[in-house]
Formats: structure tokens, C-alpha cells, sequence
């Protein structure tokens, strides 16, 4: 019998991982454009890259929502690359993270408003109502939905 002091082994419980979190070695031919993973099991593509494109996505159509709020107050000149970012809570390397310049940004911006009212006027000129329209007419519309954006 040990006696107060003595050292007594512990038995160690090592509980074994589950099935699905066993680790196999990587596939010898990995899929065109993937890197080898020692986890094959997991389709890591998506838990690596999806998140951070949507985060970009998500940061430049912030940052151009900002531009386009800023834009309807003061000219473009007058507007820095800092009020931008604290417009919308961002920070100046996330707005250079995207755009090389604010000039960029401006080209961004205009793109975004041209796809914009692209959008609109097709989706006006979709309409029942439209569709019995000389084409003079429809021009007509399609020019005042670019010009007053009704």
C-alpha cells in the first residue's frame, strides 16, 4: 500500500477523436487549382476564401456607398480619402486595400452609377406598359431616367 508522498501513477484518459477528424494522408493528385491538404476530409476552399471575399465585396460597396453619400453634399476635389473611410467606419488602408488611388475610386464610382441606372432603365423598360411603346418613346423615357432618375 503507498504511503502520503509516494508517487502513485494516474491513469491518463485520452479520449479518441471522433471518425471525421482522423487525419489520412493527402490525396497524391490533388484538384486542379487546390493546394495538398493533410485534411483532405475538409473542403477548406470554402471555410478559407468565401469569408474573405465576401468581406472585400462587402468593404468596397461600403466604401462606395460612403463616396456616393459624401458626392451628394460637395464636389469630388473637396472630398479626402480620410472622410471616406470615417464614413463608413473603415480604415485608410482598406480603402487602398481596393483602390489604387482616389481617382480609382472616382472610376469606381461612376461605373457603379452607370451600372446603376442601366439596371433602372432596363428594369422600367421591362414593364407591360412599355413594351407597346414606339421606339422614340422609349428613348424618350430612357433618357429622362438617366437625366432626372425618373
Amino acid at each position: 500500500m503507498p504511503c502520503i508522498g509516494d508517487a502513485v501513477p494516474i491513469p491518463q484518459f485520452v479520449p479518441s477523436p471522433p471518425p471525421e477528424a482522423v487525419m489520412t494522408p493527402a490525396s497524391p493528385f490533388p484538384l486542379p487549382g487546390t493546394a495538398r491538404s493533410a485534411f483532405p476530409a475538409l473542403d477548406t476552399r470554402s471555410l478559407l476564401h468565401a469569408p474573405k471575399r465576401q468581406r472585400a465585396r462587402d468593404t468596397e460597396q461600403a466604401l462606395l456607398a460612403a463616396g456616393r453619400t459624401l458626392l451628394a453634399t460637395r464636389d469630388f476635389e473637396s472630398i479626402s480619402v480620410a472622410q471616406i473611410v470615417a464614413a463608413c467606419e473603415l480604415s485608410v488602408g482598406a480603402f487602398y486595400g481596393r483602390f489604387r488611388d482616389k481617382a480609382a475610386f472616382f472610376e469606381a464610382l461612376q461605373a457603379a452609377a452607370v451600372r446603376d441606372a442601366q439596371q433602372a432603365i432596363e428594369r422600367h423598360l421591362a414593364l407591360p406598359r412599355c413594351a407597346a411603346l414606339p421606339t422614340a418613346a422609349l428613348i424618350d423615357k430612357a433618357t429622362r431616367l438617366l437625366v432626372r432618375g425618373c
